[in-house]
């Protein structure tokens, strides 16, 4: 989800710029496209969030938060979605320092946010392919 936002201004259709232009549009207005957006969105990776988070947990990979599960993921995906935002205009509202690790960066400040444990995320993000290009090649062999 990170690198799907980070990166949505760098695609040459920028389709996914366009997406996060009209969910902003329609939540200055009636909110009616954001809605059915949400909805699609909460439908299709809620069932799949809360699973994983109860699996982390159960692994001792992640402590149990309070509260709903799937706020968790809401909260996470308004962070990367501000973050793009950010970087829609051509020159970005805010620019971030230029630093290799912004992505990693901004996984390790939302996987904390959830509850997962500094030695989970380490070990994961260790082991990952850099996210953007993990995307990249996901996205090439749908």
């Amino acid at each position: 989800m990170v690198s799907h936002f980070i990166h949505a201004t760098e695609t040459p259709d920028q389709e996914d710029a366009q997406r996060i232009r009209l969910v902003i549009s329609s939540q200055l207005t009636d909110g009616d496209f954001a809605r059915l957006l949400y909805e699609k969105i909460g439908d299709l990776i809620g069932p799949i969030f809360k699973a994983s988070l109860e699996s982390a947990v159960a692994a001792g990979d992640a402590a149990r938060a309070e509260g709903e599960p799937l706020n968790l993921f809401w909260f996470a995906h308004q962070v990367v979605h501000m973050i793009a935002l950010t970087r829609l205009p051509a020159i970005p509202s805010l620019t971030y320092p230029n630093a290799p690790d912004f992505e990693r960066q901004i996984c390790q400040f939302i996987l904390r946010g959830i509850g997962v444990t500094d030695r989970a995320i380490a070990s994961h993000l260790d082991a990952a392919p850099p996210l953007f290009e993990a995307s990249v090649r996901i996205a090439e062999s749908a």
